[in-house]
């Protein structure tokens, strides 16, 4: 097989699965059960590199979490790629239309919700 050489990550892990034999198109209950046991696993990688510091490993859990948390979705039948554009479509929403800038919580720097928020509307990727 080729290694694909495109960083698309979500057609990288599908094909990776397919590859593996694992489905990407109907919801398989214990693959799933698997990909919800290997995010928990990376997700405490992550967290024991964050509190070591170090930045090598954490890279490497962030990538590996990106990995599974696709292969998940991809586990239960969804549609990734449609709900991440659709995710994406509601994020950009919380620009202010005047400005075309974020507006910040002064406090925390966290992106607040402008009356032109809207939220991302993913039931239609889940089936």
């Amino acid at each position: 097989m080729k290694l694909p050489t495109n960083a698309i990550p979500m057609q990288d892990v599908k094909k990776w699965l397919e590859a593996v034999g694992q489905t990407t198109d109907t919801d398989n209950e214990a693959q799933r059960k698997l990909y919800a046991k290997l995010i928990t696993e990376e997700f405490s990688e992550f967290m024991e590199a964050f509190i070591d510091g170090d930045d090598i490993e954490q890279l490497d859990a962030c990538a590996d979490m990106i990995w599974v948390i696709i292969g998940y979705a991809l586990s239960r039948g969804w549609d990734i790629e449609g709900a991440w554009n659709e995710v994406t479509r509601s994020n950009f929403s919380k620009f202010d239309p005047d400005t075309g800038l974020p507006i910040k919580n002064p406090e925390t720097g966290k992106i607040m919700k402008p009356s032109t928020f809207s939220e991302p509307e993913l039931e239609q990727f889940t089936k």
